[in-house]
């Protein structure tokens, strides 16, 4: 069993290894071309550097040989290549045997001789692979290729690679190849079982690294995919979440920490909860007491004002109708002075309840103060709120009073403004107390007036 995660790691790069052989395998055979093609090219410029040589050798100078033979049909003729021992050298002038309709060597007058290479094929040779410039000591171009002809005066980025042809240890000439090599069929098959052999080499070791990455990947990822899925459900809300532990490497050691971690994490979450829900709670008594009238439990004149001032806005801005309606218990002193001040509460909160079940969810009922209520009908006109105020007051008045006492009887008038020409909700309820107070001015059988 493997203890320790630097080991599976160290198998991990063994495999690792194994593709980086192949990329040297890649750069041995970027070496190899780089090296086949430097070859090639030396040989291919010693053998022009050869001719050009030879035909200096036999004409002393480039002018002299071209007036007395072109250079291509010196070489096609071949006619400097003397059998010589190893050891022969040139010296002096060589001058070649004159040339005649009969020589066989030569071509007829009118052959075109293939210029692939800065210079014709030589008879029963293999063709070099590069194309050659040859220019004078001046850089003009003596023999052209590709884009350059004679005549010509070389480019700098062309007289930069040039390279020194030399006779008797003096330069006479300059070569410069033009084209890149192209392989003769045994360098090309050569190369291709290069590839071949590499090819094979790359396949063995992916086939290995594969193995080894199924087998070590499989084993680690194993407990890593557990902690990843009980973190995920953790992400989600799903606390207590545990993962087996089954190894006692690296991964084994998180997986315990992660274990602990989990259930600590939990407990204090549930803590947090319960203190939460407990703060939550505590804010919204503590919002609802600055909100609400602790006796009758209406909201009280914060609230009202606040959210009556929205609903003006709103009908103001949309043009529809807003009803503010102020009620007063009648001879409310007098209830307290006579029925005692526990009675006078009481019927705070009666009169309260009626309110409330009474009027719509989108209503706003609150307490105003002492025996003061006041009630805004959103979307209500005054003609639409004069019943619902009728209906309230007929409800207050035939109330069971006499569940609190058999004497007792409450009766409350009320104060109704619809002019939202006013201009603000102030001046609204300023309107409805003015009514409030004409109500509580008239006979006793007159406790509404809007």
């Amino acid at each position: 069993m493997l203890r320790s995660i630097q080991t599976k790691f160290t198998l991990a790069l063994l495999a690792v290894s194994l593709a980086a052989s192949a990329v040297v395998g890649l750069t041995a055979q970027g070496l190899f071309m780089r090296q086949l093609n430097s070859i090639l090219a030396k040989e291919a410029f010693d053998q022009f550097a050869s001719d050009i040589t030879a035909y200096y050798a036999a004409y002393g100078t480039w002018e002299a040989g071209q007036k007395t033979e072109p250079f291509d049909q010196f070489v096609r003729r071949g006619c400097w290549l003397i059998e010589t021992t190893p050891t022969t050298t040139y010296s002096g002038v060589m001058p070649c045997p004159p040339l005649t309709q009969s020589s066989s060597a030569a071509p007829a007058p009118d052959t075109a001789a293939p210029d692939n290479l800065g210079r014709p094929d030589r008879v029963n040779s293999a063709p070099t692979p590069f194309q050659f410039v040859l220019l004078d000591l001046d850089g003009t171009v003596l023999i052209g290729a590709e884009q350059y002809q004679e005549g010509d005066v070389a480019p700098s980025e062309i007289w930069r690679q040039r390279q020194g042809i030399t006779v008797a240890d003096q330069v006479v000439a300059f070569a410069v190849p033009v084209r890149q090599p192209e392989l003769a069929v045994v360098d090309q098959a050569y190369l291709q079982a290069v590839r071949t052999a590499i090819g094979y080499g790359l396949l063995w070791a992916t086939g290995l690294a594969i193995a080894l990455g199924l087998l070590l990947g499989r084993r680690l990822s194993r407990s890593l995919q557990e902690l990843t899925r009980a973190v995920n459900a953790i992400g989600q809300g799903q606390l207590r979440q545990t993962v087996t532990v089954d190894t006692q490497d690296e991964v084994g050691l998180l997986a315990t920490a992660f274990n602990a971690m989990s259930l600590e994490m939990a407990s204090a979450y549930e803590r947090m909860y319960t203190l939460n829900q407990t703060i939550q709670a505590q804010a919204n008594t503590l919002k609802e007491l600055s909100i609400r009238d602790e006796l009758t439990n209406l909201h009280n004149r914060r609230y009202f004002n606040e959210h009556v001032a929205h609903l003006f806005s709103q009908g103001q801005r949309y043009d529809y109708p807003l009803t503010i309606m102020l009620a007063d218990l009648d001879h409310f002193k007098t209830i307290n002075d006579t029925f005692t001040h526990s009675v006078g509460d009481a019927v705070l909160r009666e009169v309260a309840m009626i309110l409330q079940n009474h009027t719509r969810d989108c209503d706003i009922v609150a307490r105003y103060g002492g025996e003061e209520f006041v009630i805004a009908l959103p979307k209500t006109s005054i003609q639409q709120a004069y019943p619902v105020g009728e209906k309230l007051r007929h409800r207050i008045e035939h109330y069971d009073w006499h569940r609190l006492h058999p004497d007792l009887t409450v009766t409350i008038s009320m104060g109704l403004c619809d002019q939202m020409t006013l201009g603000s909700h102030e001046r609204m309820l300023a309107c409805a107390d003015v009514r409030l107070y004409a109500a509580k001015t008239r006979q006793e059988s007159d406790w509404l007036v809007a």
